[in-house]
């Protein structure tokens, strides 16, 4: 039942999070450790991969280690939308999308809330389709406070 019960407010929160100025019950959360947390919030997002987020980028999978959430994901670095710029600007992309992927987490009421005040890290690396890696980072809790 309590997974049933996270999965239905995880889920909302991606569908309908900003939508109405309401308070958010994060009681369920509150009743779960991090590493609780971190493994059903990876094994929800792993039953949905792959999901091709943009044209060049497609999140292949998601596990859990301790509190933290691991999350691949595969971009098409030879796309003509890098325009062979991938390997010149490597460090720009990474930057950006760190900065991309902390807006996200940090800006939904419910990861915000498991990373903030659960101690959740999302490790992001990022592989290209031969899954040789390209670049890695975390988000963690200092990181949302910088944006708020």
């Amino acid at each position: 039942m309590k997974k049933f019960l996270f999965f239905l407010i995880f889920t909302a929160s991606f569908l309908y999070a900003g939508m109405h100025n309401k308070p958010l019950d994060m009681s369920v959360f509150d009743k779960m450790s991090s590493k609780e947390i971190a493994y059903e919030v990876a094994t929800q997002m792993a039953k949905s991969a792959p999901i091709q987020i943009d044209r060049v980028t497609k999140m292949t999978r998601a596990f859990a280690i301790e509190n933290h959430i691991v999350v691949e994901k595969m971009v098409s670095v030879n796309d003509p939308m890098f325009k062979g710029q991938w390997k010149k600007n490597e460090k720009t992309f990474n930057k950006l999308m760190f900065k991309y992927d902390c807006q996200i987490a940090c800006n939904n009421p419910y990861t915000n809330y498991i990373i903030t005040k659960k101690d959740v890290i999302i490790e992001q690396h990022y592989v290209d389709l031969s899954s040789r890696p390209l670049f890695d980072y975390t988000i963690e809790k200092e990181d949302c406070l910088k944006i708020r």
